[in-house]
């Protein structure tokens, strides 16, 4: 008998019903699999930001180390060219970073380092040479020149280096850990002074 014609049948029909709701069942059991792992699911935004030549991506909890050298070089920047005028938008723009531990000891050295700018009429500035990510420890080194121009024209030089551990929660960026020093970074340097 052809299916064409078994399938006119009541018994045919039945069969062919049955087999429906069968099929409807795995479809059905099918897409509830797909929405579990669509929901759980983070998903992964994947940007180039302006500064850097590769591709950088970041997750719900988790990005590549250029994301976190990017980020971390404009947090050395920032605090490295604060000045009695713009010290207030700095800190406002870093307290939007800063995770709470970190918080009032950034918001404090920079209040220090722009009191000390003020007392004695310097002018800053802070450029950046080399910035590089420790994966053993999560952290972002930024290390540059450092120069102190004062009034009457004399110049201090040095090398500063913030060593700044940069994460990610729920797609933020927050700076958790910020380690400031004079001189070049170095693999056995032991932790200077926080802020």
């Amino acid at each position: 008998m052809k299916y064409s014609d078994y399938a006119k049948t009541w018994k045919g029909s039945l069969t062919e019903n049955k087999l429906a709701r069968y099929a409807m069942m795995a479809l059905v059991l099918s897409n509830v699999i797909l929405a579990m792992i669509a929901f759980g699911r983070n998903e992964t935004v994947v940007m180039i930001p302006p500064g850097i030549n590769e591709q950088v991506a970041i997750g719900a909890s988790e990005g590549t180390p250029g994301i976190k050298e990017v980020w971390a070089t404009q947090v050395a920047m920032l605090m490295g060219n604060a000045t009695p005028r713009n010290v207030e938008y700095i800190g406002s723009q870093l307290g939007k970073l800063l995770a709470p531990g970190v918080f009032n000891s950034v918001q404090e050295s920079l209040a220090a380092q722009s009191k000390r700018i003020a007392d004695e009429n310097l002018t800053v500035q802070f450029t950046p040479n080399q910035v590089f990510h420790l994966p053993a420890e999560d952290i972002v080194v930024v290390s540059g020149e450092y120069s102190l121009r004062g009034m009457r024209g004399a110049e201090q030089r040095m090398v500063r280096t913030y060593e700044i551990g940069i994460r990610i929660r729920n797609y933020m960026v927050r700076v958790e850990s910020l380690n400031v020093y004079e001189g070049p970074w170095s693999a056995d340097r032991k932790k200077g002074a926080k802020g």
